[in-house]
């Protein structure tokens, strides 16, 4: 399978690792839950296909931005 070299989706890392997108979700969230393996399913896809969470994307969900302001 082929994946763009553009931005790597988190359903892009689903269809990689063979699991449901909803599963990537919950070992890139803070305090969610997900099996170690599962996780480890995950992350090695993410590695491989070159995965990287959108901070922006979380920042506009949440409404939280994670910045340092001095």
């Amino acid at each position: 399978m082929t994946f763009s070299s553009s931005k790597v989706t988190s359903a892009e890392v689903a269809i990689r690792a063979g699991i449901g997108r909803s599963a990537v979700s919950r070992v890139y969230t803070l305090g969610a839950s997900a099996s170690a393996k599962t996780a480890q399913n995950i992350q090695l896809a993410a590695k491989e296909i070159g995965y990287r969470p959108n901070t922006d994307a979380r920042a506009m969900v949440s409404g939280q931005r994670k910045i340092l302001t001095m």
